[in-house]
């Protein structure tokens, strides 16, 4: 237990955006990831452990290219789903692995029990209408 107090070890969950996107707030709460933050945040933070969650949006990835190009119109798929972000354009894995990385980083260690969600704005536009 002495180990794991003078450690600094960081554990993040990867959550899923689909049931931030219900108008039903009460969604968020129940996601199993997150669910499973709060009991490791719970059980672990007071030995030193920083437990948190990232939820992405929608990332561009080989599958997701990979779907793009069974569509008719592989380009037009693709297009259709940027302009679902306010920003226009699919998230990057970087963009995700660098919020990873920040979050295990000594500079977050006041960060616990955390939900960063990185989505290029679609749940606000989301929840705009």
């Amino acid at each position: 237990d002495r180990r794991i107090k003078n450690s600094s070890l960081s554990i993040y969950n990867n959550t899923e955006i689909d049931k931030m996107l219900s108008t039903n707030s009460k969604n968020i709460i129940f996601t199993p990831s997150l669910k499973a933050t709060k009991n490791l945040y719970k059980n672990l933070s007071e030995k030193g452990i920083k437990i948190n969650a990232i939820s992405p949006g929608y990332i561009f990835t080989p599958i997701n290219e990979w779907f793009f190009n069974t569509k008719p119109d592989p380009a037009a798929a693709k297009k259709g789903a940027e302009k679902l972000h306010p920003i226009n354009r699919l998230g990057a894995s970087e963009e995700i692995a660098n919020a990873a990385l920040f979050m295990s980083s000594d500079e977050c260690n006041f960060m616990i029990g955390a939900n960063v969600v990185i989505d290029g704005g679609i749940t606000l536009k989301i929840h705009d209408n």
